[in-house]
């Protein structure tokens, strides 16, 4: 069993770098060019709770800001907790 992760916030080269397979359609889907309506859909779809790694930066846009509160919404529906935080990510695993 793969763990999925999904990486927000400029950072899609980290499923990559720690060799994970993203559990949405974009492993940068805090890009403009990445429907909101997409990336919702994808979070419906899910049947696994992948984790969710999100880079500490200012919004970019406003389609960034609703794809945050989407994935925030997300992660309170399903009972995510910061498992790990530095200065630069905050890591989010679902709490069983």
């Amino acid at each position: 069993n793969t763990e999925t992760i999904i990486c927000f916030g400029d950072c899609p080269g980290l499923p990559f770098l720690l060799q994970k397979p993203v559990a949405v359609d974009s492993a940068w889907p805090d890009l403009d060019s990445e429907p909101v309506e997409k990336l919702e859909e994808n979070l419906l779809d899910l049947e696994e709770l992948p984790t969710i790694i999100m880079r500490h930066t200012e919004p970019t846009s406003a389609s960034f800001t609703v794809k945050q509160e989407l994935l925030h919404d997300y992660m309170g529906a399903k009972h995510y907790e910061a498992v790990f935080e530095n200065a630069g990510y905050t890591v989010y695993q679902a709490v069983e």
